[in-house]
């Protein structure tokens, strides 16, 4: 038998092929591992990427233009890191921030007084309170709008509109935009305003929004691409060279850099990412199934699920889905009931392992569809102990 035939019958075709989603190129998961090392480092051969954590560096030559020079602008295990990232995004550059507010920040700077942003009214609340607070107050021009409202979102385009900006999936409804049509329209009509796609649900394993017209690719490597929840940092991925060179610098100039300890986290983390997000993605679609057929449940909100209302976009520009999804509960007045007797589901703020949060809050109130929404996130333990957490739940709900 050959190679081919031997994989063949060892290997099951991945699971996200099963649900109809796009196929992912095989070499992923050895970028993840191999790439941005170097085993000469200082001559000693290491496997794993040294950290390198000085804060300056010395100059054979004065005003030295070239090489390192100082932390903020510059360093080895941070430079390895964005090459990692930007080679799993298939994209020339990669730039890693303290976190995915100050990558958001630093985008949101590059803008003049008055210009404008066209944000679809699903993007998260970090980001929604970003909008409304800095950049108003920057005198930037910030409009919401439906993006899947494809002809309301053509009325609010002219050409002061600088930035077009989406989360897909979002991480609160779970709405899918078709990266595709929105960014070839804006190309054709407005080519100087650019898109930006917040891919932080999905990463760069299962969607890659540059390769359907996206400019810049936002993460918050806090979610999944690190994964283990004790590291906060954020990143961009962009393939134009002069929007590179502009955000580069912000990164430096701003000082929203993360620390080299930090980016030696992150690039162990995404070794297994490719594990990770396989795990997560089977784990959640099982529990979505399940609450699907469960009385106490009116609908869920699962971009794999047929009945999600873009799944045919989805699994035409994605790669398969994430743990996180919503669902809603058909008597509201038992949510708080249902998440107190969850063991294994934590109540938390953000993505991470297991966590349920209900999406009902202050901050929230102006979207009312997000009214009894339940934010789910899938981590990696047995799926068995996950369905039985959210089984007994139920049953304590109605007593």
């Amino acid at each position: 038998m050959n190679a081919a035939d031997i994989i063949a019958e060892y290997t099951e075709p991945p699971f996200a092929e099963k649900l109809g989603f796009l196929k992912n190129p095989s070499s992923f998961a050895t970028k993840a591992i191999h790439t941005g090392e170097n085993s000469n480092q200082l001559e000693c051969s290491s496997i794993i990427p040294l950290i390198n954590l000085t804060s300056t560096y010395k100059l054979e030559e004065a005003h030295n233009p070239y090489g390192y020079q100082y932390s903020r602008f510059g360093n080895p295990t941070r430079n390895g890191l964005e090459t990692c990232l930007a080679a799993l995004e298939n994209s020339k550059f990669a730039i890693t921030f303290s976190s995915r507010l100050g990558a958001q920040t630093a985008v949101i700077s590059s803008l003049k007084r008055g210009e404008g942003i066209l944000v679809d009214c699903d993007a998260n609340s970090s980001c929604m309170k970003l909008f409304k607070n800095f950049a108003k107050s920057m005198e930037m021009n910030v409009k919401f709008v439906d993006f899947n409202n494809f002809e309301e979102f053509k009325n609010f385009l002219n050409e002061n509109i600088k930035l077009i900006w989406f989360e897909t999936p979002s991480s609160e409804t779970m709405k899918i935009i078709d990266i595709k049509k929105i960014s070839s329209f804006v190309k054709e009509n407005f080519s100087n305003a650019k898109i930006v796609v917040d891919n932080t649900i999905l990463t760069s394993y299962l969607q890659r929004p540059l390769e359907f017209g996206a400019d810049i690719v936002i993460y918050s490597i806090t979610k999944y691409l690190h994964g283990h929840s004790d590291v906060t940092m954020g990143s961009l991925a962009i393939n134009d060279e002069k929007i590179h060179e502009k955000l580069k610098y912000h990164q430096g100039a701003m000082g929203v850099i993360p620390s080299p300890f930090d980016c030696f986290m992150v690039n162990r983390s995404l070794k297994t990412l490719a594990l990770r997000m396989d795990l997560h993605m089977k784990n959640s679609f099982i529990v979505a199934k399940y609450l699907e057929n469960q009385s106490e449940v009116e609908k869920v909100f699962h971009p794999a699920l047929k009945s999600h209302p873009q799944y045919e976009i989805a699994i035409k520009q994605s790669y398969g889905h994430s743990g996180v999804f919503t669902f809603k509960l058909k008597n509201n007045e038992k949510i708080e009931k249902f998440l107190k007797a969850l063991k294994i589901f934590l109540q938390i703020e953000s993505p991470c392992g297991s966590s349920m949060k209900c999406l009902i809050s202050d901050e929230n109130e102006e979207k009312c569809e997000l009214k009894g929404l339940i934010s789910v996130s899938i981590g990696l333990e047995n799926i068995e102990d996950l369905i039985g957490d959210i089984k007994n739940a139920l049953i304590e709900m109605k007593n």
